[in-house]
């Protein structure tokens, strides 16, 4: 009798080199920008007004060159604005270029004045800086943030809109995962959920949870049954 073999649970760290990355017409701009930050330098946003690859774009440029520092940044409901900007130059010095990645939406306004003396540092010492965020103006509470964000030089990056770049953002993401997808099933969720890429990431990070919980194989029978059983309960994996 054959035993079937299920997912150990490990939480592996996913690994956003530029061996996952998907060139398209959406990201062309930013990809272009960033060449020519690593050459002069300056200071650069990027942002989005969905998820569009920002911080994978930021973490697989400082794996290719170490001399680049990343700083991920979070809210700090606990910390004030000179325990988190402290914090952050602690992670930051030694290093020249500094890419610093924001988590998406508004940041409380402690986090936000944080940010702001994070930029002031780097245009005091000249250090090229890249922040890749995304939020809504409306978002930014603090003035002296906002003035100063506006003084960067900005490309917006987007989602892309053809199945083939979605197809093959789905295989990087899959692969990202460690999680593999039949090319039917890959299909089949191509042309039954919304041609979103946030829709579609999502879509399939609910498959695998289902079907780990379920002990379910991902099969094109299974994962129709999956969608069709959320669709049905009002609950879309999408």
């Amino acid at each position: 009798m054959r035993v079937a073999q299920h997912p150990l649970p490990l939480q592996l760290p996913q690994q956003f080199t530029h061996d996952g990355w998907v060139n398209h017409e959406g990201v062309t701009a930013a990809c272009a920008r960033l060449a020519l930050w690593a050459v002069a330098g300056g200071m650069v946003w990027l942002r989005s007004t969905t998820v569009a690859g920002k911080s994978h774009l930021l973490h697989a440029l400082a794996i290719e060159q170490t001399d680049r520092a990343l700083l991920t940044v979070h809210a700090d409901l606990d910390a004030d604005s000179q325990q988190q900007s402290g914090g952050w130059l602690i992670q930051l010095d030694g290093h020249h270029w500094w890419l610093v990645d924001v988590a998406a939406g508004g940041l409380n306004h402690a986090s936000q004045l944080a940010l702001f003396h994070l930029i002031e540092r780097a245009k005091q010492q000249a250090h090229p800086l890249v922040i890749a965020w995304r939020c809504d103006d409306a978002a930014i509470s603090c003035p002296e943030l906002r003035s100063r964000l506006r003084s960067f030089s900005q490309v917006e990056m987007s989602p892309p809109q053809d199945d083939t770049a979605l197809l093959m953002v789905m295989q990087a993401e899959l692969a990202c995962m460690q999680w593999q997808l039949n090319a039917a099933v890959q299909r089949y969720l191509l042309r039954h959920t919304p041609r979103r890429l946030d829709l579609l990431l999502c879509t399939v990070h609910q498959l695998q949870l289902q079907s780990i919980a379920r002990k379910m194989r991902p099969s094109l029978l299974n994962v129709r049954a999956l969608l069709q059983a959320d669709i049905a309960a009002g609950d879309s994996p999408s």
